[in-house]
């Protein structure tokens, strides 16, 4: 069977499926889509792609690797750089190096301070001009109605948020301040790996307070097994990055030193394990989803995190189409992509079509 579905076939079967499949439709969101969703094509608060993270070409980059903070980045750039090629542009594979190979060295800490500067600066500089995010949303919900849908985002920006608080149609009107505002509305959305609002907050022993590390948190925050509410907050969306390190009166113990670091699952290439209740969870949701969808989107992500891969294996998904929606890169590969290969470890490959266009802004606008 030809893998390959038009814009006006996709267009004809989408509509039919939201409006009359009781069964539920999900989004994937991947870094492709964040990384195409504004309509202004020289706009430079997008999120870069790996290919353009250290580069200076990228304003956002310039405005964030020139920190004080980042000098051992910018000191590193071109040998990061280098090593990241070296892996075939795999980021999450260079982290999970760095992160076990020298646990005393700055870098990994300092990478992923990095990528949350990049990520906070892109989400306070959204931009709400009709994008492709809305253009999608309000779409589906014309379609869709008050059907139940979900979104499932592997993006650490919060975009997607301020884009469906921004469409004033929801009701009750969306405001991610809570867990639940994620969980208990329609669309749901789950943060797959996490994300620059949701916080990791950890107090550590008084004693030893001044030498706890990024590093350290990082590998506390990725076996930590107790219940999201001991240790998550949400801070609102377009925040600041906070301080790693900070001062708070505690109602019992006065004064305390508290870790504020961003909940986000970066190395997920089997080094690490996400033991972590809170990406535990959702991996074990988006499960749930995808296992009573009739249909599946993903939208420039490559199905590269083995553990929601491998999550998803014992489901059955006979009735359930998925449509791969990426760049010309995966029109030219096809069935030997990536996200092609990776998908059919789950999907059946005669349920798996690739979309007839070229990435995100084509596929939202196919569906008019």
């Amino acid at each position: 069977m030809n893998p390959l579905i038009s814009p006006d076939e996709l267009k004809k079967n989408f509509a039919e499926f939201a409006r009359n499949s009781e069964k539920k439709l999900t989004i994937i969101l991947g870094a492709g889509a964040s990384f195409g969703y504004s309509r202004d094509k020289n706009f430079i608060y997008k999120p870069p792609t790996v290919s353009e993270l250290l580069k200076n070409e990228s304003p956002l980059v310039q405005q964030v690797i020139e920190k004080s903070e980042h000098r051992v980045v910018k000191g590193q750039r071109a040998h990061i750089a280098r090593s990241i090629k070296s892996l075939d542009g795999d980021l999450e594979a260079y982290l999970s190096d760095i992160y076990t190979n020298d646990t005393a060295d700055e870098l990994f800490p300092s990478m992923l301070r990095y990528l949350e500067d990049i990520f906070t600066l892109v989400s306070q500089n959204v931009d709400l001009e009709d994008n492709y995010y809305q253009t999608l949303l309000s779409r589906v919900r014309d379609l869709r109605g008050t059907k139940p849908w979900s979104i499932l985002t592997f993006n650490y920006d919060t975009i997607l948020e301020q884009s469906i608080v921004d469409i004033q149609r929801w009701v009750p009107k969306r405001v991610f301040k809570k867990d639940n505002d994620y969980l208990d509305f329609n669309p749901k959305v789950l943060k797959m790996h996490g994300g620059v609002n949701l916080r990791y907050v950890t107090i550590p022993d008084p004693e030893n307070a001044d030498l706890v590390s990024p590093h350290d948190v990082f590998t506390e925050l990725m076996n930590k097994k107790e219940p999201i509410e001991n240790y998550m907050e949400i801070i609102a969306l377009g925040s600041k990055t906070p301080s790693f390190k900070n001062h708070r009166i505690l109602r019992d113990v006065g004064g305390r030193v508290i870790c504020d670091f961003p909940l986000m699952m970066v190395p997920i290439h089997t080094v690490v394990k996400s033991e972590n209740s809170f990406f535990c969870r959702q991996v074990e949701y988006a499960k749930n989803e995808i296992s009573q969808s009739g249909l599946v989107v993903a939208i420039g992500y490559q199905f590269g995190d083995n553990t929601f891969v491998e999550a998803l294996k014992g489901l059955d998904l006979k009735e359930s189409t998925l449509i791969l929606v990426g760049t010309t890169y995966l029109l030219d590969k096809t069935i030997e992509s990536k996200a092609f290969k990776s998908a059919s470890k789950v999907w059946p490959k005669e349920n798996i079509r690739i979309y007839q266009g070229n990435g995100f802004a084509e596929f939202a606008e196919s569906l008019y």
